[in-house]
Formats: structure tokens, C-alpha cells, sequence
């Protein structure tokens, strides 16, 4: 029973952070006046440096990952134009890790080819679905997710990566 205890503490923590979001949604580098990179820094030794922007299927910058010397540091999502640091939502209960399976295992193979992400946030009563790569049907994937979402009971500040 140990055993089993340990192998899903480690499965789930996996899920917490870290995430690989889809390279299409890298969101291009930005530069300063005199063209220095500002954002999706990559030094010399190809480490990632600073902020990341990644942009959903809406092509809005919606994440925002931080970086030091390729060690993730912070990750952050925009709500009503303000960056929120998911640290301080939940993001590992067993409520969240079992609807984590349920979008799994309802989008099936669409959403384990590396190609894909999505994020559900909730915040107070808002349930918002972020889908990031190459998705088809993107408003009928969205409202399936949140129709799913809707039917667990959630806590508010609630963060959910499905990969």
C-alpha cells in the first residue's frame, strides 16, 4: 500500500509544475530599443532565462511562466488583465487530480501527443478553459471541458494543467 501511496504522489506531483506547453504557443520573443530580448530568453548555453509568454488558441497571452537559469520559478495567468500567481492556487487535491483523468480521459488521444494543453482555472465562480497548440473544434472542446468542470465541486482558486 506504501508503494502504491508513493507512485501516485509522485504521478500527481508531476502534474503540478513544469508543464511543456506546445512550441506554437510560444508566444515570439520581444526586444527592447536597442534589440535586446525582453521576454522568451534563451541564454547562450540554451537555458531559459526571465519571462515566458505563451499564447492560447485565442492568441492572447494568457501564461506566463519564469525562468532562472532554466529552473521554473513562477507561473502566472491572466484573469480581468492581471497577472495571478497559480502558486497560491490548489492545484494538487484529489478532487483536481481526478478531474485532472476526466478531461484525459474524455478529449482521449487528442490530448497526450505533446501537442496540446490545457489549463482550467477557477476563480471565485469562474470556470475558464485555456487551450494551447493545435486544437480543431476549439469552442466545442472548450465547453466540453467546461461542462465537465462544472460538475465537480471545486474550490475557489483552483488550477489545473491536463497534458
Amino acid at each position: 500500500m506504501k508503494i502504491i501511496l508513493t507512485i501516485t504522489l509522485l504521478i500527481s506531483g508531476l502534474f503540478c509544475f513544469g508543464q511543456n506547453f506546445p512550441e506554437v504557443a510560444f508566444v515570439p520573443t520581444t526586444t527592447n530599443s536597442n534589440g535586446d530580448p525582453l521576454t522568451n530568453i534563451v541564454d547562450p548555453n540554451g537555458a531559459r532565462q526571465g519571462q515566458w509568454l505563451f499564447k492560447n488558441v485565442d492568441n492572447t497571452s494568457s501564461f506566463m511562466q519564469e525562468y532562472s537559469n532554466n529552473e521554473l520559478i513562477n507561473s502566472s495567468l491572466l484573469f480581468e488583465n492581471n497577472w495571478l500567481n497559480i502558486n497560491v492556487f490548489i492545484q494538487n487535491s484529489n478532487t483536481i487530480n481526478q478531474l485532472r483523468l476526466a478531461i484525459i480521459s474524455m478529449l482521449g488521444n487528442t490530448i497526450m501527443d505533446g501537442e496540446r494543453l490545457i489549463t482550467v482555472s477557477k476563480i471565485d465562480s469562474q470556470i475558464i478553459v485555456d487551450l494551447f497548440g493545435n486544437w480543431e473544434n476549439t469552442e466545442q472542446v472548450k465547453q466540453q471541458v467546461s461542462t465537465l468542470v462544472s460538475t465537480y465541486n471545486l474550490p475557489s482558486y483552483s488550477f489545473i494543467y491536463a497534458q
